[in-house]
């Protein structure tokens, strides 16, 4: 068993600085892909723990960094397609009763670079552009009984950022607006304010993200500007052509499924004389996790760690037996609705939603 090809056109640094709302690690040394618009990820053996620290969780950005200044309980978001339509202040949505939630957010485009296909467009992710963090804010369902409830109407649940370009008059192009099935939207979405309990910086979509559990991190818009329940979906590009599973010599478009969900995963973090990582999924909490040190010719159930937020990613850990194993690890995840992750995943035309336990795979280190 041999995993994909190694991560293309990325550098691994001391951080990104200058200019505000900057990715300064702590600990960690980031693979910056680009620095405008801001593209990091955290390397493999940082993504080990229960929770992602603020300063090494990876960034993605679309677009600028918005301009963001003054008091952040001033901002304002605009609420549409309910019972009574208006702005909200940040200051009122604190005072809503508060929840906070464990949850994972993955850029759909993770683990792209361990595909065998040098050909595909987008950010040469390695496994790093995913996070496991705590967000405090209102839910959703919370916002929408105060404002008379959802138009019956409505299908979706539609979210505009404030990005440089992505404001609601925008182009479509430009436009960073993303639409969820509004009964998912109300099973859980947040509109958060704090990150791992401190305000939510702005490379990560501060001061007010939509946070949408269980959903790969595009469907969770940062900057949040507008929330629209809406009878069709966005026709920004953001939602209209891109983050498409679109077979491969096929031209995005609609009619194709829109990368929401996630797939159960697990992930390697260190492999010796024992295997150890992290494993998450979209359909509930993650059940069973299996690891292999054989390519695959035999699996072994792993220990998890206690369940907590179904939107949490579970440890698990596996003491490899005195024999000599083979020289990789992989480990394959198990949803709570019985799906097991693939050896690999069905290809399309971007490299998107990566779980394929093969291309995954981590070296054993020496024993």
């Amino acid at each position: 068993m041999t995993p994909g090809a190694a991560a293309r056109g990325a550098t691994r640094g001391a951080g990104v600085s200058g200019g505000p709302g900057t990715w300064a690690p702590d600990r960690a040394a980031p693979v910056v892909h680009a620095t405008a618009p801001l593209t990091v990820e955290t390397p493999r053996d940082h993504l080990g723990g229960p929770v992602t620290p603020v300063a090494a969780a990876f960034v993605r950005q679309n677009l600028p960094l918005p301009p963001v200044a003054g008091d952040p309980d001033r901002w304002t978001v605009e609420v549409a397609g309910v019972g009574r339509p208006g702005r909200a202040a940040l200051a009122a949505l604190r005072g809503l009763p508060a929840v906070t939630r464990r949850v994972v957010l993955e850029c759909a485009g993770n683990g792209r670079a361990l595909l065998d296909d040098p050909g595909l467009p987008g950010t040469p992710w390695g496994t790093g552009a995913v996070a496991c963090m705590d967000w405090t804010g209102v839910a959703v369902r919370t916002v929408v009984a105060a404002l008379g409830g959802v138009d019956p109407a409505a299908a979706y649940c539609t979210a505009t950022g404030a990005d440089d370009l992505g404001l609601a008059g925008a182009d479509r192009a430009h436009r960073v607006e993303r639409s969820v099935p509004v009964a998912d939207a109300l099973d859980g979405a947040l509109l958060a304010w704090e990150l791992n309990g401190t305000p939510i910086p702005l490379v990560h979509g501060g001061p007010l993200r939509l946070v949408v559990p269980g959903f790969y991190a595009v469907n969770s818009v940062k900057f949040l500007r507008r929330l629209a329940f809406t009878a069709g979906e966005s026709d920004a590009d953001i939602q209209r052509v891109r983050y498409r599973l679109c077979p491969p010599g096929e031209e995005p478009g609609p009619h194709h499924p829109s990368l929401w969900r996630l797939r159960p995963k697990a992930l390697v973090c260190a492999a010796g004389v024992e295997v150890h990582g992290v494993a998450w999924a979209g359909a509930g909490p993650v059940r069973r996790v299996e690891v292999t040190v054989d390519g695959g010719a035999t699996w072994h159930d792993a220990v998890l760690d206690p369940p907590g937020d179904p939107a949490a990613w579970r440890g698990f850990r596996w003491p490899v037996p005195g024999a000599a194993p083979g020289p990789w690890a992989a480990a394959r995840a198990t949803d709570a609705a019985g799906t097991t992750q693939r050896a690999v995943a069905p290809p399309n035309a971007e490299g998107y939603a990566n779980n394929g336990w093969r291309s995954l795979s981590l070296p054993m280190s020496h024993r």
